[in-house]
């Protein structure tokens, strides 16, 4: 064969080599199919409720169909787990609180993932928690409890959701920063806590906005670093001189690996559905406070609460089971 003639054959062997398997391969636009979001906490809570608004308005926004799937157990970790086992694709997420993210693998003796298992593709919205007493207490202010705490050293409970949950660890980090000694009482749900404080058994809680408001309690602070819609009265600890606390900060996630491409659809699908109409007038029912954050800001956010959680866990010498 001629020699030029063979080496112009050759270049359009090599071309078409390296060429088809980009052409054979485009990126398949998300979603084209189904969504499995998973919830690591039970069917009913606030946080299933606002992840399934959160699924029904980017299935509108997209036309794609999204099932929701509650795997609960273990601060959230075992749901998270199975996210982080999945095909980096962008039809597995997780939609979830920081929980399982930023205090589980702290508090719990182990984990089955790490905290870059996880790719924080946007926040949603903010669970924000307060200090509670029942209605008609004598205290009316945070300083008149802490004024009755100082008197009666050891005397007065408190509940909370359970340690190292997130209304545990904003009081516990705000009593570090004084010299009171009061009792905590954890329980596994806020009813529980509730039937307790207006009974009189607990003299006062922490717990979230959106479980407690009108149910005869009364805020004395928001843990904040602004006042909530649902009390504009009530002051924040940042207020008051006090740590703020990081509220519950709810979002979506993806396994680590997923193509970026994939990230910014999911991103800019999260922000039209945190923005919608229907999103927010939901959240302003549940008493949730819509928040939306990009997946770098979002990312650099959750790793902050890590850290600082990490270091107030250890403090407090928390570790449990898994169980």
């Amino acid at each position: 064969m001629n020699p030029c003639i063979r080496s112009a054959a050759t270049a359009l062997v090599l071309t078409i080599a390296f060429a088809s398997p980009v052409a054979a391969q485009p990126q398949e636009p998300w979603p084209s199919r189904q969504v499995t979001a998973i919830v690591p906490f039970p069917v009913g809570q606030g946080i299933d409720i606002m992840a399934r608004v959160l699924t029904t308005e980017i299935n509108r926004i997209t036309g794609q169909p999204f099932a929701v799937m509650n795997r609960e157990g273990a601060i959230g970790s075992i749901g998270t787990s199975a996210v982080a086992r999945a095909k980096p694709d962008g039809y597995t997420l997780l939609i979830g609180p920081n929980t399982p993210i930023t205090i589980a693998p702290h508090v719990l003796k182990s984990v089955p993932y790490t905290f870059d298992a996880l790719t924080p593709v946007c926040q949603t919205f903010e669970n924000v928690m307060a200090i509670f007493v029942k209605q008609g207490s004598p205290w009316r202010s945070l300083k008149d409890l802490f004024d009755a705490a100082q008197a009666q050293p050891g005397k007065l409970t408190w509940g909370h959701t359970g340690l190292g949950s997130v209304p545990h660890l904003s009081m516990a980090g705000l009593l570090q920063t004084t010299t009171l000694k009061v009792q905590d009482v954890p329980f596994k749900g806020e009813v529980q806590i509730l039937q307790l404080m207006v009974s009189g058994e607990l003299n006062f809680a922490a717990s979230s906005i959106s479980g407690m408001y009108g149910r005869g309690l009364e805020p004395l602070a928001v843990f904040a670093d602004k006042r909530h819609s649902a009390y504009p009265d009530t002051p924040t600890v940042a207020e008051l001189g006090y740590p703020a606390g990081v509220p519950g900060l709810n979002g979506v996630f993806a396994p680590q690996g997923t193509p970026e491409p994939v990230i910014a659809a999911i991103e800019k699908a999260c922000r039209a559905a945190v923005e919608s109409e229907s999103f927010t007038s939901s959240a302003a029912r549940f008493r949730q406070t819509p928040a939306f954050l990009g997946s770098a800001a979002f990312t650099r956010r959750l790793r902050d609460d890590y850290e600082a959680k990490g270091k107030l866990v250890r403090e407090l010498g928390i570790k449990q089971d898994s169980n």
